[in-house]
Order: structure tokens, then sequence, then C-alpha cells
């Protein structure tokens, strides 16, 4: 028997791809994320070359075409992990995440309460784990005052 989740993982990250696209700003940088300073500056000064380098790159508001430049090939020859703001880059993480201890948790939960979680619920947190459609966009939610989608476990 399949999932009722089914693929909802693989659709949520085509529907924040098309949405980055469309120039939605997700509120990633809300999360707590340690600081790598080594790759910050790495990252900061590649950056600044390349952009001082390439004048359309100067001009472009979109980082990820920064990443095309010849001084930052190390990110993907070494399969550098990026900070969340660099999302939808795809070195850098989306916007789902699953806990690692994900049944643990619900086995606790319904140990505690006597209550099974539904099917659905489960596979929800185990195959999906979080979605947080956050963010800001001109017109589709202008200074993020519109709520958007965000489940977290």
């Amino acid at each position: 028997m399949s999932s009722p989740i089914g693929d909802l993982p693989l659709k949520l990250d085509r529907l924040t791809k098309a949405l980055a696209e469309l120039g939605y700003q997700f509120d990633v940088k809300s999360k707590a994320e340690p600081v790598d300073w080594l790759l910050e500056v790495r990252l900061t000064r590649a950056i600044a070359y390349a952009k001082s380098k390439a004048r359309k790159l100067a001009r472009d508001p979109n980082t990820l075409a920064v990443f095309e430049h010849p001084a930052l090939v190390w990110v993907k020859e070494e399969a550098v992990s990026l900070p969340r703001r660099y999302f939808p880059h795809p070195q850098a993480p989306g916007l789902r995440t699953i806990a690692p201890n994900t049944h643990a948790v619900i086995a606790a939960v319904e140990k505690r309460t006597g209550v099974a979680f539904a099917a659905a619920l489960r596979d929800w947190f185990t195959n999906v784990g979080a979605v947080d459609l956050r963010g800001t966009h001109p017109f589709l939610n202008p200074g993020g005052r519109l709520d958007a989608l965000e489940i977290w476990p």
C-alpha cells in the first residue's frame, strides 16, 4: 500500500522552486543557523570578486547567477553546504526538514497519550517533516502580512 502523502515532498520542492523563481523571498533566515566564519569569508570575497569582474552579475540581484562564475567553482567541487539564505541554490538546504528522531518522538507521544497517530499524520511527519512558506513578495505577499503555510512538528 502506498503512502497517502506519496510524492508530496517532491511537490513541495517544486512549489518552493517555482515561487523562488517568481521572486518570492522565503523567511528561512528566521531559523537559527550555526555560522561557519571561514566559509562566510570565502563566499563573501569570491562573490564580491565575481561581481566586480562581470558587469551583468553586478546588476543582477539573483545570487544564483553569481555561482556560475569561475571564481565560485570551488563551491560545487567541494560540495559545500551553503547557508539557508542561498536557497534555492541546489547546495543550500531547502524548506523541508525531517528530524532524525521523528519515529521515536511519535512513539513517545502515542505512549504518553494512549492514542495512535493517524497514518496520514504519521506519514506527514516522517516523509515531509516540516514546511515553511512564510516570506514576502511584492504582489503575492507584500511585506509578509499574509499568513502562509507553516507546519513544524
